[in-house]
């Protein structure tokens, strides 16, 4: 499938400003879409699709617990949903998104960034306070985290009244019912 992924960029980028540029993007997505028996109804299938998947980050109840505040805000914002796995007999908890294809990548690119941002704000904490006990350093930097994720959200509020993007960049019905369908509610963690 990794055919679909470089048409799909193709694609994207035939829309440049540059005409030479999107005419031989177009070209090569068009050869491969022959080559490969791609249609376009495939293609939007294919974006239209539901999927999930688990980042790289963890956190435990005292360590980097606002992962969880800033993972449902990001999720929110690029119409997606995130989701907790608990590992068995184990206090760390990775975090992962479900959502359409395209929205689903968008979302992790930000939550990535987002997540390291605050991390490289760790490394300032602990360089100012170098007599620090871990105790201290670890509330210092959820602290700082938390602070991340409030001043975040006041920005997309912002964002989203001076745009209207609020109305604009929800979650889809189909989204909402993947989640109920795939998850357990009864628990607050998921359990793979």
């Amino acid at each position: 499938m990794d055919y679909i992924s470089k048409i799909k960029k193709l694609l994207a980028l035939s829309e440049s400003k540059n005409e030479n540029e999107a005419k031989a993007a177009l070209l090569k997505a068009r050869k491969l879409m022959a080559e490969h028996k791609v249609s376009e109804d495939a293609l939007r299938k294919e974006l239209m699709e539901i999927r999930r998947e688990q980042t790289k980050w963890t956190y435990t109840s005292r360590r980097n617990s606002w992962m969880v505040d800033l993972a449902t805000l990001i999720s929110e914002k690029y119409c997606c949903k995130m989701y907790v796995v608990k590992q068995p007999r184990k206090k760390t908890k990775t975090i992962g998104f479900f959502g359409y294809v395209e929205d689903l990548q968008t979302c992790i690119i930000a939550f990535d960034y987002a997540v390291e941002t605050v991390l490289s704000g760790y490394v300032d904490i602990k360089k100012r306070r170098p007599s620090a006990t871990a105790k201290e350093l670890t509330a210092l930097c959820n602290g700082y985290g938390l602070g991340f994720c409030r001043g975040l959200q006041d920005a997309f509020r912002e964002q989203d009244y001076q745009g209207g993007y609020d109305l604009i960049l929800s979650v889809s019905d189909e989204v909402i019912n993947y989640g109920n369908e795939s998850f357990d509610r009864s628990e607050p963690v998921k359990i793979n």
